[in-house]
């Protein structure tokens, strides 16, 4: 689906609900500046992420949920590290939520929107590499479970030892 098959109407609907959704998250990465290990921060921010990846490919925007949904992860790996989350991570959680932010404009406006490739590169540089397998298997079994099938245990243990390298 695209944002052309859409109406007007319901489109704005949508730009209210997602933007707001972005507001809140810059609000929350903000908080975390101040204590990078507020727990309440984290779970708002995680529920915001959440909603987001699961309005957006509803609605046909697919590159939002994308972005979404590696930004959720990311920040239950950074919330559960010691460290909590520092400037260099949250620069990365406010350039996600920019390209997030211009996604959302480009499909109200009805435009191509940006993969946001670049974004998810970035957020899964944070992650462990575990925590990487298990996004990559998992997304893997919800768009592509013969893929996953075919995998089979031995590569799977290679996949983890290779990026475990990285």
């Amino acid at each position: 689906m695209s944002s052309k098959f859409l109406s007007e109407d319901i489109l704005k609907k949508f730009h209210k609900e997602v933007i707001d959704h972005v507001r809140e998250s810059e609000q929350l990465v903000q908080a975390l500046r101040r204590n990078g290990r507020d727990p309440e921060a984290f779970e708002q921010l995680g529920r915001h992420l959440h909603s987001l990846k699961g309005s957006a490919p509803i609605m046909g925007a697919k590159p939002i949920s994308a972005i979404a949904s590696e930004f959720e992860e990311c920040v239950k790996a950074v919330k559960s590290s010691p460290n909590g989350a520092q400037d260099p991570i949250l620069e990365k959680f406010s350039d996600a939520l920019q390209v997030i932010s211009r996604q959302i404009e480009q499909f109200v406006k009805k435009e191509e929107m940006e993969s946001g490739a670049d974004a998810i590169e970035a957020l899964r540089s944070l992650m462990p590499a575990g925590k990487l397998l298990e996004g990559v298997l998992k997304h893997l079994e919800v768009h592509t479970p013969e893929l996953l099938a075919a995998l089979g245990e031995t590569h799977r243990h290679k996949l983890k030892d290779s990026l475990n390298s990285l």
